[in-house]
C-alpha cells in the first residue's frame, strides 16, 4: 500500500464511509448501549487495528476492511466523550475545561508527530508502524481491564467516598 496514491484515496474514502455509517447506526443504538464499555471498545477498535494492519500486510483488501470497521467504531467516540464532559463538568467550569481538553488533544497531535518522526528515522517505516500500533493497543486496552459492570453500564468507582464527595 505504501507509495500508491490511489490506494491512499481508497483507504481514506473507506474510513469516511465507515464513520458516516457508524454515526447512523450509533444514533439509533446510543441509548441502548452501556456508555463506558461502548466508549472503550470503540477506542480499541478505531485506533490500533488501523495501524497494525498497515504494518502486517500489503493487501489492500484487508487494509480496506479493517479501516472500514475502524471508521464505524470511531463514530461512537466523540459523542460519548462530549456527553461525558457535559455531564461531569459543572456549567461554570465548562469553558475552561473544554478548552483545556482541546489544548491537550492538539498538543498530543504535535508530540505524537515528533515521536513518530523519530521512530521512523531510527527504525524505519515498517517497524515504526508496528511499534506504534502495539503501544496504541496496549494503552487502549488498559481501561478494559478496569471495567466492572454496573446497573447503568458505567465504571464503578473503586473508592465510593471519592465518588460521593464529587456530587
Amino acid at each position: 500500500v505504501y507509495g500508491a496514491a490511489p490506494a491512499i484515496g481508497i483507504i481514506l474514502g473507506t474510513y469516511s464511509v465507515g464513520v458516516v455509517l457508524g454515526n447512523a447506526i450509533f444514533t439509533v443504538l446510543a441509548t441502548k448501549l452501556p456508555q463506558y464499555l461502548t466508549f472503550i471498545v470503540s477506542i480499541v477498535l478505531c485506533c490500533a487495528p488501523r495501524q497494525l494492519i498497515l504494518g502486517l500486510t500489503d493487501e489492500l483488501v484487508f487494509v480496506v476492511v479493517v479501516t472500514f470497521v475502524s471508521g464505524m467504531a470511531a463514530a461512537a467516540v466523540r459523542p460519548i466523550l462530549g456527553g461525558m464532559l457535559y455531564a461531569r463538568v459543572p456549567v461554570q467550569l465548562q469553558n475552561r475545561v473544554f478548552g483545556l481538553v482541546a489544548a491537550v488533544c492538539r498538543a498530543g497531535l504535535a508530540i505524537g508527530g515528533i515521536m513518530a518522526g523519530w521512530l521512523v528515522a531510527g527504525l524505519g517505516l515498517h517497524d515504526a508502524i508496528i511499534i506504534s500500533g502495539i503501544v496504541c493497543l496496549l494503552v487502549t486496552i488498559v481501561p478494559l481491564l478496569r471495567y466492572r459492570h454496573s446497573a447503568h453500564g458505567q465504571l464503578l468507582a473503586t473508592d465510593t467516598t471519592i465518588a460521593e464527595e464529587g456530587k
